[in-house]
């Protein structure tokens, strides 16, 4: 409801959507990067495939989510008009 309310007279732009992931993406950059150094040390050579793997993971995870923000961005001009925004409204009061 807040958002849909923060964005009544704008539309959300791709960027602002995907600075919201940003402290989520560097939490799971985190504790990727001390998976690798702990496979590091318990299974040396395999570390690299395991670093590989990681960063994968971590590609393909940002990739779908800027590709949902894009998506919100994309359809939100449509979303605006449907939305019923004096219930919205009256919804936000009551919170």
């Amino acid at each position: 409801m807040e958002f849909y309310w923060r964005h009544r007279d704008r539309e959300p732009g791709v960027a602002g959507l995907v600075a919201k992931y940003v402290p989520s993406w560097c939490l799971v950059l985190l504790l990727m990067a001390v998976m690798v150094a702990i496979a590091a040390l318990l299974v040396g050579t395999y570390a690299i495939l395991i670093a590989a793997f990681a960063a994968g993971a971590m590609l393909g995870a940002m990739a779908r989510d800027v590709g949902y923000c894009w998506r919100v961005a994309r359809r939100w001009p449509l979303v605006r008009q449907v939305l019923d925004w004096k219930k919205i409204a009256t919804l936000m009061e009551t919170d």
